[in-house]
């Protein structure tokens, strides 16, 4: 009688002593969990970038270093079927591979002799060339890529009259015109005149 006693007495102690211990881990874990889960917090899920809606008539500046964005945002809005001019400081050919563009007619900024190369200085042929696509299509998207070596071979006022004639020309008769940039390129009153003209995305 007397050995059962002890040991059920040990089996009751023993049980006191779990179940304490589990109350103060329990207790730590809840007092401490607001600071666990800054180690601990599960994964955010991954969210899908909300692209912008372009509307005819406008001129947007694509800001951030990734010029990709711009691509992927023209080679949408041709695909619907959309005409599409590409004006690239990047080779056209491994520009439209790269990026699976379709066939669209493209210009080459640069200063090689080519068939479709426009020197950097020849502001006024750029802006006849936006212009005239602009006012002979309906409603296409021009994508310029380059005006950072634009500014490079002109002066920022130089780039900035001709974008002024495109921005008029595209409020008139329509269309699209893409122009991705860096921001940290650019002073903030030089920013501040760009974004003036256009709508930033």
């Amino acid at each position: 009688m007397v050995l059962i006693t002890i040991v059920e007495g040990a089996h009751h102690l023993e049980a006191n002593y779990c179940g304490l211990a589990f109350n103060m881990v329990t207790s730590f874990l809840f007092f401490a969990g607001f600071k666990l889960t800054k180690y601990f917090s599960p994964p955010e899920e991954a969210q899908e970038i909300e692209k912008p809606h372009l509307k005819g008539g406008h001129m947007y500046l694509v800001k951030g270093k990734d010029v990709e964005r711009s691509y992927i945002l023209f080679a949408e809005v041709v695909n619907q079927n959309t005409e599409g001019l590409l004006i690239t400081r990047r080779i056209p050919p491994q520009v439209q591979a790269a990026n699976k563009l379709p066939d669209v007619h493209s210009f080459w900024l640069s200063q090689k002799e080519d068939e479709n190369a426009l020197y950097p200085t020849q502001l006024h042929k750029l802006a006849y060339i936006i212009s005239e696509a602009v006012s002979s299509q309906k409603d296409p998207v021009i994508l310029l890529d380059g005006l950072e070596y634009l500014i490079v071979h002109n002066k920022f006022d130089q780039v900035l009259k001709q974008l002024y004639i495109i921005r008029e020309v595209l409020s008139r008769h329509g269309g699209i015109l893409l122009i991705p940039l860096d921001p940290e390129a650019f002073s903030e009153k030089e920013m501040g005149f760009l974004e003036k003209e256009s709508v930033p995305i």
